[in-house]
């Protein structure tokens, strides 16, 4: 298994390639996915890893689910 040295947010956006139809106005509480981050490091620095793509659609799907209950709109889409 590779390890996981650095993160660098600019370099994530081009790595991943589903891309979630979020509008760019759309801001969720810093707090809350600051924690869900966290988390999600803790189980990659503790070995676990997904059983299947099906379940890490599933966890991107919840998260993306999350996003869209709890965000706030300010200002106008760019």
């Amino acid at each position: 298994m590779a390890e996981l040295r650095k993160v660098r947010m600019e370099e994530i956006k081009d790595l991943v390639s589903y891309k979630p139809d979020i509008p760019s106005n759309w801001y969720v509480p810093a707090k809350q996915a600051w924690t869900y981050l966290a988390w999600c490091l803790v189980q990659m620095r503790d070995g676990r890893t997904f059983r299947s793509d099906k379940d890490m659609n599933y966890c991107m799907n919840e998260f993306e689910r999350w996003i869209e209950d709890t965000a706030i709109t300010c200002g106008e889409e760019h």
